[in-house]
């Protein structure tokens, strides 16, 4: 089978592949979905009506770590982030109407699950945005019937690293036939601790900050311009 390998966008080598993957797992935000201007004014609103002295630009800064990161990041005390947890759902779910209805997923995305749901490979969603507002993007973007596997973050279930391991038991494949999709070297980290491979989108809404440290420092499997170059690497056919 061939795949290609990207050494930097838009320039390529072509390798051949020992095995076929049997699931691809997308990370949500900044990978899929530009997101990263509606968590911001969440958090930043959320803080602000709780009484807590945090800037736009604090928030901004810790927005794409896990939520556990952004709330320390912010200086909310930990005896406060329970309750944050649990309440974060009603302030997406009431945030102004217009940036929810803007959540629109990233256009390659459902010819890509459709060629890849084909093709008999699995499909899920593995991301730190709470689950409730995962099913709501989902919802708006009439996309129920594609994915296999939508798993998000709740107030007890927090631990993406835990959540991904699940899912791919879940799926019933094994970690070394799974690709990870992703955007930051938190994705990068999180798939090798599950055992997959990992591929990043160099994208224009990605939420990494300096891609090509990540690509030199994090040593992806793969690093792609766009959704549809997945394809390549996973069957071999565009």
């Amino acid at each position: 089978m061939i795949c290609v390998r990207h050494i930097e966008p838009g320039t390529f080598s072509v390798v051949r592949m020992r095995k076929k993957y049997e699931a691809v797992l997308f990370d949500l935000d900044g990978t899929i979905l530009d997101s990263f201007d509606l968590h911001s004014k969440v958090y930043y609103c959320m803080f602000q009506e709780k009484g807590y002295p945090t800037t736009m630009e604090q928030v901004r800064k810790h927005i794409g770590n896990t939520m556990e990161c952004v709330l320390d990041g912010c200086g909310i005390p930990k005896e406060a982030q329970p309750e944050i947890v649990q309440e974060v759902d009603n302030y997406y779910i009431n945030c102004e109407e217009d940036l929810m209805e803007n959540l629109v997923l990233e256009e390659q995305v459902i010819d890509v699950i459709e060629f890849l749901k084909r093709e008999g490979i699995k499909t899920g969603i593995v991301t730190n945005s709470k689950h409730a507002l995962l099913m709501e993007i989902i919802r708006i973007n009439k996309a129920e019937a594609y994915f296999d596997l939508l798993d998000g973050a709740r107030a007890d279930s927090l631990n993406k690293k835990v959540r991904c391991a699940g899912s791919i038991r879940k799926l019933g494949v094994t970690p070394n036939t799974v690709l990870y999709v992703g955007d930051t070297g938190h994705d990068i980290d999180l798939a090798r601790e599950c055992g997959m491979d990992i591929c990043i989108v160099w994208h224009h809404f990605g939420w990494e900050k300096d891609y090509d440290m990540l690509v030199k420092e994090g040593r992806p499997d793969y690093v792609v311009d766009e959704l549809k170059e997945i394809l390549l690497i996973v069957t071999g056919a565009m």
